[in-house]
């Protein structure tokens, strides 16, 4: 059955890319009359749909030789240093490929100043998200689908503005959300509990970056993005304080976070994951229904729920590992004298 799918899933994308005229270098035979139309749609047809069988069979042994595995230390990979360093690399291409998408300099010190504010905030706010859906892939699901549904919104709230005249609904703007949205429900068939498939620190960081960038591109989805994941944000924030108040690093893994707290409710593992999508889901039907000085009310109450929810979690969880790790006392049966 499996193999079918990918049958027909590889028919389907030898003919929607064959029947792009701008099909990589096959639109050039069209293009310089080195054929006809039907020809150069045939070649391109038949060359994806060749490429794509020959994936099937090579793509595991491709991985393996090609995955990187050893180029960084073990070491070093799960460091605090490197993962950072991962992140601001990110977050410095988006900036650079702004920039030069610009094509010139701030003319006056107010854009200068515009010009700087918006780099720091873009650090800043990439950093934040790639460390934000690590932080979230603690529990099998969580994170893949969260981000899906972060993605998902994204998309509806583009094509949601296009109707304000804004983008139009065939844009990046609305179509590279949905793609990343299908990607991660793919992913999460395998990736529900119990997980089969994992996506590790660099499938985290990966989405993490996907939606950060996604989400300053575009009009207004910093907004829908912020209120989608203000919860893991919250959590990400109320970590590194944790962490830091008690002189660890803020990448040192630990069993405080909020879903870990949720699980010392009694509740399962399951049961945590979907809590957290129909979260995710009512505040992104929330998002639809709401302007921008609306959702930034929202945001600021969502924040303010999310930090109380989590210091009232920590400090239960507190109480109930002090009583665990306080010691038993001595109970003697009382002996009768005869």
């Amino acid at each position: 059955m499996l193999l079918i799918a990918l049958f027909l899933a590889t028919c389907f994308l030898a003919y929607s890319n064959g029947a792009n005229d701008n099909f990589k270098g096959v639109a050039s035979l069209y293009g310089c009359r080195a054929a006809s139309y039907r020809t150069a749609i045939t070649w391109a047809t038949i060359t994806t749909f060749a490429g794509s069988i020959a994936s099937i069979f090579l793509a595991e042994a491709l991985l393996k030789k090609f995955s990187g595995k050893g180029l960084v230390p073990d070491t070093l990979v799960g460091s605090e240093q490197f993962l950072l360093a991962v992140a601001l690399g990110a977050a410095i291409t988006v900036i650079l490929a702004t920039l030069l998408g610009f094509g010139h300099a701030p003319d006056n010190v107010a854009h200068a100043v515009t010009l700087v504010a918006g780099i720091l905030f873009t650090v800043f706010w990439i950093v934040g998200m790639m460390n934000t859906v690590n932080f979230l892939d603690g529990l099998d699901g969580l994170a893949g689908g969260v981000a899906a549904i972060a993605a998902l919104f994204l998309g509806l709230w583009a094509w949601h503005m296009a109707g304000s005249g804004y983008v139009t609904r065939d844009e990046q703007n609305v179509i590279l959300p949905l793609i990343l949205c299908g990607a991660l429900l793919g992913f999460l068939v395998y990736n529900w509990a119990p997980a089969r498939v994992f996506m590790g620190d660099s499938g985290a960081m990966f989405i993490g970056f996907a939606l950060g960038a996604l989400s300053i591109f575009g009009p207004v989805k910093l907004g829908t993005a912020l209120l989608l994941l203000i919860v893991p944000i919250v959590d990400v924030a109320w970590a590194i304080v944790r962490r830091l108040l008690g002189r660890r690093s803020f990448a040192s893994g630990d069993k405080h976070h909020i879903y870990h707290r949720m699980l010392e409710l009694g509740m399962s593992r399951r049961s945590v994951v979907l809590a957290f999508y129909a979260l995710c889901i009512a505040l992104g039907v929330l998002d639809l229904l709401l302007v921008k000085k609306q959702k930034l009310a929202a945001d600021a109450v969502v924040a303010v729920l999310a930090a109380a929810g989590a210091v009232a979690l920590e400090v239960r969880g507190r109480r109930a590992e002090a009583r665990t790790r306080r010691p038993r006392a001595d109970y003697h049966v009382p002996t009768t004298k005869r």
